[in-house]
């Protein structure tokens, strides 16, 4: 467990990236780690000034006006275009080559959506902490819904640019990573059903494709009956397909 001096917002956002030690390693050598991620019960809220709702006419960012804003940007950090709303990310100028940016859940804006997240929002702090940062560790560091953190995975997985050194100056610049999962692609062949465009450059129109020629591989075909160990369990833990 962690003890923070800080009084103030910004005082605390300091506090995350020189002394809380928190955060993630980056997932592919492309990619950038992942920041700090605080989440903000209703009391800790009200210690740092917010209000019980965003306000200003929109539930879902804090007015610009605000004193808080106003103290944050005086220190320097910004939110992003976003604005600041129960996923905030609030962020610095990089120095020396790394990003000072840190991720906001702020509990009582109903960040933890309870269809997504269950009652979490409602235990007690340690356990809510702990229920995020399990799901960090065997996932990604969340940012919203699980459907968003789960693009937020491919993309740590795969970055969209890598650096490369410009030829001509000797620079590094930014160029897109082959690796990606930026581009649409057409499917295989033989998984592809008839009449599919990809297949009209391979077959006459006249043709029709041969069982060998198709794939037929369905999800049931990978389904079994639960063991009688399986059906003594009392969870059940689901997948989704994105992930």
């Amino acid at each position: 467990m962690l003890h923070s001096p800080a009084t103030t917002l910004d005082e605390l956002l300091e506090w995350t990236l020189t002394r809380a030690g928190l955060g993630a390693p980056r997932l592919n050598r492309h990619g950038r780690d992942a920041e700090p991620l605080l989440a903000l019960t209703p009391a800790a809220a009200e210690r740092f000034g917010l209000p019980r709702s965003p306000g200003g006419g929109s539930r879902w960012s804090l007015p610009d006006g605000h004193e808080v804003l106003v103290r944050l940007r005086r220190a320097g950090w910004q939110p992003t275009r976003l604005g600041f709303g129960p996923w905030a990310r609030l962020y610095r100028p990089a120095t020396g080559g790394r990003r000072q940016c840190v991720q906001l859940c702020v509990l009582p804006w109903g960040a933890l959506d309870p269809r997504h997240w269950g009652a979490t929002a409602q235990l007690p702090p340690a356990e809510a902490a702990r229920v995020l940062g399990t799901y960090a560790e065997r996932v990604i560091t969340p940012h919203g819904s699980p459907g968003a953190t789960g693009l937020s995975l491919m993309t740590a997985l795969r970055p969209p640019t890598r650096a490369v050194r410009d030829k001509r100056t000797g620079a590094w610049v930014s160029a897109p990573n082959p690796a990606a999962l930026t581009d649409a692609v057409d499917c295989a062949p033989c998984e592809a059903p008839d009449g599919h465009p990809v297949l009209a450059g391979l077959h006459p129109p006249s043709h029709r494709r041969t069982p060998d020629q198709v794939l037929m591989e369905e999800p049931h075909s990978w389904s079994r009956s639960p063991s009688d160990a399986e059906r003594r369990a009392s969870h059940v833990v689901g997948i989704r397909v994105n992930l």
